[in-house]
């Protein structure tokens, strides 16, 4: 009879040990390619949005807020890798500045978590929080000779 005890004990704890590792390497991976797409989407929108205009008359960078809006969400849509039916993943676009050049994300991805489902846990879900700010600015405040622009 302990034998048969000690085996349920350990299959048990197997199961729970399983379902916790499972639940680390999916929320990094989500977190890891969440990043990775907020980074890669906010430096496509400010280049792609930069009025080359006044960069060429005025050597300064300036963006248009609606081309880096829609420029990043075309981007970071293309961005994510890692497409999982178990993730909700949203994105708020906090603010965008054109001079000087500037662009503020804030991304969450929810996860679900077989681990707290086993635990029986009201919030069944493991949250990533993201926050991004890409900033281009001049690395001089008085105009250089042959362009501000590096």
């Amino acid at each position: 009879m302990n034998k048969v005890v000690f085996f349920a004990f350990l299959t048990l704890l197997f199961g729970a040990t399983f379902l916790y590792e499972t639940d680390l390497i999916i929320t990094n991976t989500v977190h890891t390619d969440q990043t990775e797409a907020l980074d890669n989407a906010s430096k496509v929108a400010i280049q792609k949005a930069i009025n080359k205009g006044v960069l060429r008359v005025d050597e300064e960078i300036e963006i248009d807020p609606d081309v880096a809006k829609r420029e990043f969400q075309k981007s970071y849509e293309e961005n994510i890798s890692h497409h999982d039916s178990r993730t909700d993943r949203k994105y708020e676009i906090v603010t965008i500045q054109p001079r000087p050049a500037l662009i503020a994300v804030r991304g969450e991805a929810d996860v679900e978590s077989g681990f707290k489902k086993f635990d029986h846990q009201q919030d069944d879900k493991i949250r990533s929080i993201e926050k991004f700010i890409v900033i281009y600015e001049a690395k001089y405040a008085n105009k250089q000779e042959g362009g501000n622009v590096n």
